[in-house]
């Protein structure tokens, strides 16, 4: 038996329906601009599946968009922009067909959250450094 779906109060029979709907509204909108307002309640609804959710809002949504997708240039995913201007790609359709997070992916949503911050000021650290290398003082010159 197909697995009915329930999005933003729209009942679909099977989880592809769903996702033909969904591929359909995501292809009506123009690539980089903010989704319409009215259709943002969908989409969050959808983005609550993903396994990084609360990364994904830790900032607030400013709006969700549309890109071009990286691994396949003739796909699209939706954007989360957050309230500092960082860009999040999800691909709904890697989400929508499964259910309420496991522990381990909680857990791994934590450590990747934690590490993160670690990886970012290791780069940062080797950049400050770097530039130290690459400019010369006046004096030099």
């Amino acid at each position: 038996m197909a697995k009915s779906l329930t999005l933003n109060g729209t009942a679909f029979a099977t989880l592809a329906d769903a996702k033909q709907y969904l591929h359909a509204k995501m292809w009506s909108y123009q690539v980089s601009a903010p989704i319409p307002p009215a259709d943002a309640p969908l989409w969050c609804e959808v983005l609550q599946k993903h396994e990084w959710y609360d990364e994904y809002i830790e900032h607030g949504i400013a709006y969700i968009s549309v890109a071009w997708s990286e691994q396949n240039p003739d796909l699209r995913n939706m954007v989360v922009v957050n309230n500092q201007g960082e860009r999040k790609p999800f691909s709904y359709l890697k989400y929508l067909g499964k259910g309420p997070l496991s522990k381990i992916t909680k857990v791994k949503a934590a450590l990747r959250k934690e590490v993160e911050q670690q990886i970012a000021d290791h780069k940062a650290t080797r950049l400050r450094a770097a530039e130290r290398f690459h400019v010369r003082s006046p004096e030099r010159r």
